[in-house]
């Protein structure tokens, strides 16, 4: 690139604009374990924040269709962890090796495989899938149709710390909520 491609011409600064915002902030303990909620409710912006001992967690909801904080307190675990703790996932080796077999088993019983094809199929997996790598080496060799749907996911470590903190938290910071 030449020094004449280059656009100097001065921009005009940006504009800064701070807004203070009030939040409400339920500090829970026990034992060494806590968690810091703040719940800011404003319109078009119903965010939660957690800060703890098992990690930071962030959403914003736009229109939650009831008030944020009944909202909050009727959240399910499964919803929670979706939103706040997003698709933190990795592949379950073991569950995903039985998987593969079952789907060998099952092919092979309905005829979309033949006695051959299902042996080779068979003799190329490993003796057990570790993780990531494991599953793709097979994925690089197999014949098989699809072979990719046959991985096995289980909540990754973040996930598995946001629905650690919801066990033990969230009925504590629900019940706060109700009292608000």
């Amino acid at each position: 690139m030449t020094d004449a491609a280059i656009d100097s011409t001065p921009q005009p600064p940006l504009t800064v604009v701070v807004n203070k915002r009030m939040v409400e902030a339920y500090e829970i303990r026990q034992g060494h374990e806590w968690v810091w909620f703040a719940v800011s409710d404003e319109p078009r912006n119903h965010s939660l924040v957690i800060q703890g001992s098992y990690g930071n967690f962030v959403y914003t909801w736009s229109d939650p269709g009831v008030p944020f904080r009944e909202f909050l307190a009727d959240l399910d675990m499964h919803y929670a962890t979706k939103k706040l703790a997003g698709t933190d996932r990795e592949l379950d080796g073991p569950a995903t090796l039985r998987a593969i077999r079952d789907a060998l088993i099952t092919l092979r019983k309905e005829g979309s495989l033949t006695r051959g094809q299902a042996r080779d199929e068979w003799d190329l997996l490993p003796t057990e899938i570790e993780g990531d790598g494991d599953f793709h080496r097979w994925l690089d060799h197999t014949e098989l149709d699809c072979a990719h749907e046959y991985a096995e996911m289980k909540p990754g470590p973040q996930m598995r710390a946001f629905m650690r903190m919801y066990q033990v938290f969230w009925p504590a910071f629900a019940t706060a909520l109700k009292g608000s």
